[in-house]
């Protein structure tokens, strides 16, 4: 029987934590609105970024440190550096600009539909993320080893030069994973879920934010519906891998940069830097992001939108936040990246070109859409001569990524999830740029037709997404051995 106390202690530890940088990301969202209105959605997103991002880091910076790694000397590390964070950002009180509270009421039917979609497909994730143990390959291969080694020793995994390989990934979700291990004081799979989950699912609401950033609350809105009707989307929120906590920061790095072009803003250019870090630490191939920061910030200064000030903030950021761990495996390895991926496996064919319609169990029917969103940013981009920065920025960020994954790692298609919310958003952009091209007789007829099938596949996409439905259903209070059982195939002692 697992101790019941520490565990109960532990999640209320962890989600203490989480909340409690609610403060801090407030006061920057207040500061934002200064700047630019309509930030609602930005204090719970910054509140998942900052929180999950000053734990894990704080964890690496401890055991570099050489410090051990106990509940304890964690916790008042971040109390500290969140608190320090509020407080400062209270140093000088800007007014802000007046938004809109965000209610029930305040939504259309149409909206209020697509939260209903959200709490469909959030169910059904957090059901099999909470519910069962960590069995996918990678986490119990990569992820869940090094956390069991981190939690035992109290100290990094050590890198053995050339041969280090998977212990020079990057390590957030690890990270995440053994401080749930710490706090429960035994290897709590569930409790080690809930982060990398969380991240999953604000790929949500950031896509949301970056759409709306794009053009208008439909945009926003839009890209929402699609992602969440993304067959793929639902079946990996639930895994703890990697993937999908890397596109919720590289989405927060695209929303900030696209702010930064507006605002002119050393916090927006921070943020954006700091979002990107972010992502690096999550996983290394965000930093193919780097360049395409530089570049777009690059564009910015050339349409002076932005100095060399903003510029050189925005790319400190990304060098403090993320920088650290490639610098260690620099030291300790002798390389940045190492060589895993199966590169001599990967199909450069026209199947895999047209993915998104050839894999119809994996990306449904919104393929097209994200084909339109595609097509149809350049061809605006062309048409306004290339000024129409949201449009070119969604293109520099997801194009470059794309063509990465096919010429190099094109044997799975789950790398596609790494910009598929910026992708969401453009599309998202793109199709209701159509719909005010709609006659208003035709829009009822065409919105409850939409509204219909986006609801129909939210629905089937979070009975697939809900893993062993059967099994729990024959025996919905398993106990944890038989639900490693079931999931691994192994046998717990």
């Amino acid at each position: 029987m697992l101790n019941l106390l520490p565990t109960l202690f532990a999640w209320v530890v962890t989600v203490i934590l989480i909340a409690g940088a609610y403060p801090f990301a407030l006061n920057l969202t207040r500061r934002l609105r200064h700047l630019e209105g309509d930030t609602r959605w930005l204090a719970p997103l910054l509140t998942l970024a900052i929180s999950t991002g000053t734990l894990t880091l704080l964890m690496f910076w401890f055991g570099w440190l050489g410090i051990h790694l106990s509940v304890t000397v964690i916790v008042i590390g971040y109390t500290f550096i969140v608190g320090a964070g509020f407080f400062v950002t209270r140093l000088r009180q800007v007014e802000s600009k007046s938004s809109t509270a965000f209610t029930w009421k305040s939504l259309t039917v149409p909206e209020r539909l697509i939260v209903l979609a959200c709490v469909i497909t959030t169910g059904a994730v957090l059901f099999t993320a909470l519910y069962y143990p960590l069995y996918r390959d990678d986490t119990l291969g990569i992820y869940r080893p090094f956390a069991v080694e981190m939690f035992t020793t109290g100290a990094l995994v050590p890198l053995t030069g050339a041969e280090s390989l998977y212990r020079t990934y990057p390590m957030l979700v690890p990270m995440a994973y053994t401080f749930a291990y710490l706090a429960s004081s035994w290897e709590n799979d569930y409790l080690a879920k809930l982060i990398p989950t969380l991240l999953s699912l604000g790929c949500v609401p950031a896509a949301y934010a970056l759409g709306k950033q794009m053009s208008t609350r439909l945009s926003g809105w839009s890209a929402a519906a699609l992602l969440l009707i993304i067959p793929t989307f639902g079946r990996w929120a639930s895994s703890a891998y990697t993937d999908l906590p890397m596109a919720f920061f590289y989405t927060l790095t695209a929303l900030f940069a696209l702010r930064l072009w507006t605002t002119h803003s050393f916090l927006d250019a921070g943020l954006a830097g700091a979002m990107l870090g972010l992502a690096m630490w999550t996983k290394n191939a965000a930093l193919l992001g780097v360049p395409l920061m530089i570049g777009w910030l690059l564009w910015a200064m050339l349409n002076r939108r932005i100095r060399f000030s903003q510029l050189s903030i925005s790319l400190i950021a990304v060098g403090c936040v993320g920088g650290a761990w490639y610098v260690r495996n620099m030291i300790g390895a002798g390389f940045i990246v190492p060589d895993t991926a199966w590169t001599e496996q990967a199909e450069r064919s026209l199947n895999t070109l047209l993915v998104y319609f050839t894999l119809p169990n994996n990306f449904g029917i919104t393929g097209l859409a994200l084909w339109i969103g595609w097509l149809g940013g350049l061809m605006i981009l062309i048409r306004k001569r290339f000024n129409a920065p949201q449009y070119a920025l969604a293109l520099v960020f997801t194009v470059p990524f794309f063509a990465a994954w096919w010429l190099f790692v094109s044997y799975d298609p789950r790398f596609l999830l790494l910009f598929l919310p910026i992708q969401c958003a453009l599309a998202g952009t793109v199709l209701a740029g159509l719909w005010n091209h709609i006659t208003q007789n035709q829009r009822p007829a065409l919105s409850r037709i939409a509204l219909g099938i986006m609801i129909v596949f939210a629905i089937t996409n979070a009975w697939y997404s809900a893993e062993f439905k059967d099994e729990f259903l024959r025996n919905p209070l398993m106990s944890h051995a038989e639900k490693v059982e079931l999931t691994r195939g192994d046998s717990l002692p």
